[in-house]
């Protein structure tokens, strides 16, 4: 039985971005990469040349392109917003990847940050949850999930 799941832009650019990323850290040259939901008429890809690399989203008629390398460095900056659940979090990107973020338990700093162009990656208390996101101008977005394999997904502002 084929799978039926349903991607949106994001979360194709987010598993575009996630896939260069890994290539990029392993020393792997990447030629090419897409992401194709024709159920959404959405194509995400991925190219890079050397050290460069580019993003392009089509959806129908209008299309993105949004250089990798130009992407804002988040360290300094503070986002605020909530989860699928309805919890509010406040994420601050220290330097040296150090994550410090309050959630509806209190507020943490067992945590660590990595950003690969637009595409961010989170991790806490050992990577006891683990968060993957695609920054889109001052929105970032994605889905996380924890050990004991519940996933949610996530939606933040730049403050």
């Amino acid at each position: 039985m084929a799978p039926t799941a349903r991607f949106s832009r994001v979360h194709a650019a987010l598993i575009a971005g996630l896939a260069l990323s890994t290539a990029l850290t392993s020393g792997c040259t990447v030629d090419g990469t897409a992401v194709r939901d024709a159920s959404l008429d959405t194509t995400v890809s991925t190219t890079t040349t050397g050290a460069e690399s580019s993003e392009t989203g089509t959806t129908g008629p209008s299309s993105t392109t949004t250089s990798r390398a130009d992407a804002d460095d988040i360290t300094g900056t503070v986002w605020a917003g909530t989860d699928s659940d309805g919890g509010f979090y406040t994420f601050r990107f220290q330097s040296g990847g150090a994550l410090n973020y309050t959630s509806p338990t209190g507020t943490w700093s067992a945590a660590t940050w990595q950003q690969h162009g637009t595409a961010v990656y989170m991790e806490m208390n050992n990577r006891y949850a683990e968060y993957r996101g695609v920054i889109d101008g001052d929105t970032m977005r994605g889905s996380a999930g924890n050990i004991t394999g519940k996933t949610w997904t996530w939606s933040l502002t730049r403050r």
